[in-house]
């Protein structure tokens, strides 16, 4: 169980004071006009299931635990539960999405993770649209029609595989979520490195295809460019971040902590010292962690 400000993607219904049906909403017997409100999601290890509830306790933290961890009895012991502050929810949730958009979603997904295998075994040039829809069982417009172009589909192989287990949410978009809700600056740096922690790894073998096609080919070598290119605007949102918080070193400027962040975060950085290299996930970790603090922040 997790106490966090960031958001989750996600199908919902709100405002439900009693379950609809058992396995689509948990009731943590708490009236909404008893106190603070929060938002309350469950999310499985596979997928979002659809439970949102409104609730407000005068003392919510201590009371959800204990009303949650009852409801997890006879549920899947892989749940999740996190609590948001109904505020920020209420200002960064979109509407629900509608049986088509899911269903959109889920022949995209299957797409991409066929993709993904594809360019994996038999690298980017190797690899044709025919092949792709053949391993995911759909036509071969569907494919051009869900995602497109070979291109797309190796830069929607990157999304997937940097978001985990939050795609397809743009990793900018929940990152910028949970930064923004840190008041401390160290927290928005442990943001970042906990997020490389899992995504670089996970989207190495994504970076090494794109590399290989990136020497022959000008659509993967512009890809290569518009990604580095799209990390940096993301960093540069978070070194705005620390500016605003008054955290910078002095005289150091905002593109040159963005710049900052982009070198010691970037992916052939990580590949060198970790996969190629002799570094440990935690050398590596515990590098990043006092490189970007010593770096950036100004001593206090």
């Amino acid at each position: 169980m997790a106490v966090g400000q960031n958001l989750v993607d996600l199908e919902v219904e709100v405002g439900k004071r009693r379950p609809q049906h058992r396995d689509d909403f948990f009731d943590v017997g708490s009236e909404v006009s008893a106190g603070g409100f929060l938002m309350v999601d469950c999310i499985d290890s596979d997928r979002p299931i659809r439970v949102v509830q409104i609730t407000g306790v005068p003392h919510p933290l201590e009371r959800l635990q204990r009303d949650c961890l009852e409801l997890l009895l006879g549920h899947r012991a892989s749940i999740r539960i996190r609590f948001y502050p109904l505020e920020l929810y209420s200002k960064t949730m979109g509407p629900s999405k509608s049986r088509q958009q899911i269903a959109a979603e889920e022949t995209q997904r299957v797409i991409v993770e066929a993709a993904a295998d594809l360019f994996f075994e038999r690298g980017f040039h190797a690899t044709s649209i025919a092949q792709i829809a053949a391993a995911a069982d759909v036509a071969i417009q569907t494919v051009y029609n869900s995602v497109g172009s070979k291109k797309e589909l190796l830069s929607r192989v990157l999304d997937h595989a940097a978001g985990g287990d939050r795609a397809p949410t743009p990793v900018a978009t929940f990152m910028q979520q949970q930064a923004e809700a840190q008041a401390d600056p160290t927290r928005i740096i442990e943001l970042l490195v906990t997020f490389w922690k899992g995504a670089l790894a996970r989207t190495a073998p994504v970076f090494r295809v794109i590399r290989e096609a990136a020497a022959t080919d000008p659509d993967a070598a512009a890809l290569e460019h518009a990604r580095a290119s799209q990390r940096l605007a993301n960093y540069l949102t978070a070194a705005h971040l620390l500016h605003d918080r008054g955290a910078l070193r002095e005289k150091l400027t905002v593109d040159q902590a963005a710049a900052t962040i982009f070198a010691v975060g970037h992916p052939e950085i990580y590949r060198s010292l970790v996969l190629d290299g002799s570094w440990s996930e935690q050398q590596w970790t515990d590098w990043v962690r006092t490189t970007l603090n010593s770096a950036l922040l100004s001593p206090r």
